[in-house]
């Protein structure tokens, strides 16, 4: 209803709170699902990026966290936004084990 409305804020916030809610119960299908139709509005969002992590390593596709957390980074680095990049930072640090890559990115300073 938003997105019509022509508040695409508003849409991303409804879509990410609803990618959490299905995470939270364990349907990680339907949380991918809200999460990418987020992505379909607004391809370079850092935090719609930063629940596609957070739902991969959840769903056990570590390699695909690492990556996308990766080229979170990156955008991060380009067009910063504090908060989302302590919070990758810090799934990073909860998820150091997985690759040495996350451990190098959860020690970076910002």
């Amino acid at each position: 209803m938003a997105l019509t409305q022509g508040n695409r804020d508003a849409a991303i916030d409804a879509w990410l709170a609803e990618s959490a809610e299905h995470a939270s119960a364990n349907h990680l299908n339907a949380a991918l699902d809200a999460a990418l139709a987020a992505v379909s509005v607004a391809p370079s969002a850092p935090r719609i990026h930063l629940q596609l992590v957070r739902l991969y390593f959840q769903r056990g596709w570590p390699d695909k966290a690492v990556e996308r957390a990766l080229l979170l980074d990156r955008l991060l680095n380009l067009d910063p936004e504090p908060t989302v990049h302590q919070q990758l930072r810090s799934l990073a640090a909860e998820n150091a084990a997985t690759d040495q890559r996350l451990a190098a990115l959860a020690s970076q300073r910002g």
